[in-house]
């Protein structure tokens, strides 16, 4: 995965190089097909290449395939699903609109990850997997915080990037360290990790 999942492609690369592999070709399967991730995935790997040449020999050459959605063996498996056996669709709506889903939580913090392609080459993945170990096993659960994974919030390069609000509190470079500071020191305790947030920036127009 480029950005919000798992694997990253930054660690699957990691895998390859550890691996002692010579060469990774990188298939992007997306239907239909989507150039400008194309794009993304150009830079992605870019990035990984130079982190990994800097730390290490063994660098593997990296190409990109021709896209699954460009193949005729792509059409073929469509059109065989298309052709192939199906069910009736038999669940109950119920669940998909039930009253507790109109309920707006009591938490008091809404964090939100971001889970963009530059910070997820940065370590978002490990950095919300620690979140949430943090927490179920912390000071605070999902009653008090509410969760959620973003795109790109834009200052990319100060990634991996977590918000919490209605604070406004920019936490930078965050890693499974900080996280539990952030968690047991600002959103139970109250109290804003200072040397892990950078300020937002602000700008005044002359009168």
């Amino acid at each position: 995965m480029l950005d919000h999942g798992e694997r990253s492609l930054h660690d699957v690369l990691d895998t390859c190089r550890h691996d002692a592999a010579a060469e990774v070709l990188v298939v992007p399967v997306q239907v239909p097909r989507d150039r400008y991730l194309e794009t993304w995935i150009d830079k992605a790997i870019a990035h990984w290449r130079e982190k990994a040449e800097g730390s290490a020999s063994n660098v593997p050459e990296v190409r990109i395939g021709v896209g699954a959605s460009e193949t005729g063996e792509m059409v073929q498996a469509l059109r065989a699903a298309v052709n192939g056996p199906s069910r009736t669709v038999t669940a109950s709506p119920e669940s998909f609109r039930s009253p507790s889903w109109s309920t707006i939580g009591g938490h008091r913090h809404h964090v939100l990850v971001c889970r963009g392609p530059r910070c997820s080459s940065h370590g978002s993945p490990s950095v919300a997997a620690a979140l949430g170990e943090r927490l179920q096993d912390g000071p605070v659960g999902y009653d008090d915080v509410l969760v959620t994974n973003t795109g790109c919030l834009v200052p990319c390069n100060l990634g991996p990037i977590v918000v919490v609000q209605p604070d406004d509190v920019w936490y930078t470079a965050v890693d499974a360290d900080a996280i539990g500071r952030i968690v047991d020191e600002h959103l139970a305790g109250g109290r804003v990790v200072d040397e892990l947030c950078t300020p937002r920036s602000t700008t005044q127009e002359e009168a």
